[in-house]
């Protein structure tokens, strides 16, 4: 009780600064967009973001996946007309989607599941390419997804680290350097740079590590010994991005270049 104790107190205290820094800076409340929060229920799974970020480093807009595939659009994102969903099954472990409004959802089996928003045009544009992805059935083992431009090829993460290529240029991403931890299932996302030159890898503290040529970021929010970070994305402009809790808090970072 005294850990959950403890960690309750730090989350009312970023509330609490986070509220002083609006009325400080004089920031509407309007000016952040309403995500979607759990205080309290570890459901979140995945983030993907759609903008950059607005004057005061907030991202404009995304969608939070949940543990049940639902998938949440938020700010300036556009609604979503295809999504898988399990009601009460927590099997949902991540997504990711292209500026063209098409992605995937990734199970915890490996399964990729394509979803898409209403900005789609769903003559002109295909499918994100899932050919030769990884599938260990029965084994929720799979993490994280992360896809490179146009969604003509991806990679997913396992909870070790390991990271599986699929797609048809799936096999162009260095994915050279990155972390690893067998047998400890800690990693919790993926993101991928467009030109699929390398990326991040989250671990379950908040932990960010490159891979390939991907540069070092600046972490705006780490929990040492608390698996509770959930999903990373970067913004369009690769500037920096965000890293989603399981409740659905959101904490932005910079890319160091």
């Amino acid at each position: 009780m005294g850990v959950l104790n403890r960690r309750m107190g730090r989350v009312c205290a970023h509330i609490l600064v986070f509220v002083l820094f609006l009325g400080m800076t004089g920031v509407k409340a309007d000016a952040v967009p309403a995500v979607p929060y759990w205080p309290g229920w570890d459901i979140v799974r995945g983030v993907t973001l759609v903008d950059n970020a607005d004057p005061y480093g907030f991202p404009k807009g995304g969608y939070t996946s949940d543990g049940w595939g639902g998938l949440h659009a938020w700010g300036t994102a556009a609604p979503v007309t295809q999504t898988p969903y399990w009601m009460g099954w927590d099997i949902s472990r991540g997504v990711a989607m292209t500026a063209e409004g098409v992605g995937v959802q990734v199970d915890g089996w490996g399964g990729l599941h394509p979803v898409r928003n209403t900005t789609a045009d769903t003559w002109g544009v295909q499918n994100v390419n899932t050919s030769d992805s990884t599938y260990w059935p029965g084994w929720d083992i799979a993490r994280g997804v992360g896809l490179i431009d146009y969604g003509d090829g991806g990679v997913v993460v396992d909870g070790w680290g390991g990271l599986h290529t699929f797609g048809l240029y799936g096999d162009d991403i260095d994915t050279g350097d990155g972390p690893y931890w067998p047998g400890w299932d800690i990693v919790r996302d993926v993101a991928v740079l467009p030109d699929g030159s390398g990326g991040w890898v989250l671990d379950g503290w908040g932990g960010v590590h490159p891979f390939g040529w991907a540069p070092e970021v600046l972490i705006s929010e780490y929990w040492p010994g608390w698996d509770i970070a959930r999903g990373i994305s970067m913004y369009p402009d690769f500037t920096g991005g965000v890293v989603i809790d399981g409740w659905g808090g959101i904490h932005p970072f910079e890319v160091d270049w």
